[in-house]
């Protein structure tokens, strides 16, 4: 998994919205964190009755210590907040001017 990290410059926080942080995700942020990266919290599964998206947040700001004010909030099943994911990729431009690539600001402003 090292390797995998090392090879990128940002990771994808990707929490159920109903369960909230579990002990594997917080291993791997950790791994992640460790690496550098910045990381972009999603918020899945919001589809869902028991979802509970506020509560979440304020979990994976309160154990991980990272801002989730702004975590893109999805459901993968219905598609719904997907292209926003998909638009926090990496900016290439900043790679071609030979500065570190940052992820690209979402439609939100982050």
């Amino acid at each position: 998994m090292s390797r995998s990290l090392a090879a990128c410059e940002g990771s994808l926080l990707v929490v159920d919205a109903s369960q909230g942080v579990e002990a594997q995700t917080l291993a791997n942020v950790y791994h992640a964190l460790d690496a550098g990266h910045e990381i972009v919290p999603v918020l899945n599964k919001i589809d869902l009755p028991a979802a509970e998206p506020d509560q979440v947040k304020q979990q994976i700001e309160d154990v991980i210590g990272i801002d989730a004010s702004d975590a893109v909030m999805i459901s993968a099943k219905t598609g719904l907040g997907i292209d926003e994911v998909a638009g926090s990729h990496r900016a290439p431009a900043a790679a071609a001017e030979g500065r570190p690539r940052r992820l690209a600001e979402g439609a939100s402003g982050r």
